[in-house]
């Protein structure tokens, strides 16, 4: 009986660990219910909630917690962010104040909150690629809480690189939770594309 209790209190305390990371997909995802972390709209209406006919009435939507202000994520990585400058070669300053004003530091603090957009690990050459791989956009949490969105090509290389290796370490994590149910193509699709790959496997699609 010792052990066996012995055997719960371990599984639960693994089971606290895994969920205990932060999921930077967590806000990809459809909510099922109210999420504590997000606040709702407050409605001031004369008469109050019940009154009839024809009655003034006050929405405060913004800004929204959870929405527009972020609280700490507890667990999310949390660096200083590197702007790029250089891209462009000589109007890579030019290109940095067109795109992000004379007030935007070059260099800040932030959580980051989640990924934004597909990115790609498999660097190619066609289509006009350089062969370098694809970052995601980065959602960001400011030191003022605000939350907001820099599109790939934002930040530095060992910026980018950083977001690409934790992109790809998280989809992962994701695909090992998948159903490994067997796909099965149409025979159309097999005549027409015989070296198809599997979903999650490299290859043609």
């Amino acid at each position: 009986m010792k052990r066996q209790a012995m055997l719960v209190i371990v599984a639960t305390v693994m089971c606290s660990a895994a969920f205990g990371e932060y999921d930077y997909f967590r806000n990809a995802q459809y909510p099922v219910g109210l999420r504590p972390d997000v606040g709702l709209d407050t409605v001031e209406q004369e008469g109050g909630p019940d009154a009839t006919g024809y009655k003034k009435r006050r929405v405060q939507w913004w800004p929204k917690r959870g929405v527009d202000v972020v609280d700490v994520p507890e667990g999310a990585v949390y660096r200083t962010w590197t702007l790029d400058t250089e891209k462009d070669g000589l109007l890579g300053e030019f290109r940095f104040r067109r795109k992000w004003g004379t007030k935007q530091p070059k260099q800040f603090k932030a959580h980051l909150l989640g990924f934004r957009g597909i990115a790609n690990d498999i660097a190619t050459a066609y289509f006009g690629g350089d062969g370098t791989r694809t970052a995601p956009a980065a959602v960001l949490r400011l030191e003022d809480g605000s939350k907001r969105c820099f599109s790939r090509d934002s930040f530095c290389k060992a910026d980018e690189d950083f977001l690409m290796d934790l992109f790809v370490k998280e989809m992962k994590r994701i695909q090992g939770t998948l159903y490994k149910g067997y796909y099965n193509p149409n025979l159309h699709a097999v005549r027409t594309f015989p070296n198809n790959a599997l979903p999650t496997e490299i290859g043609t699609m």
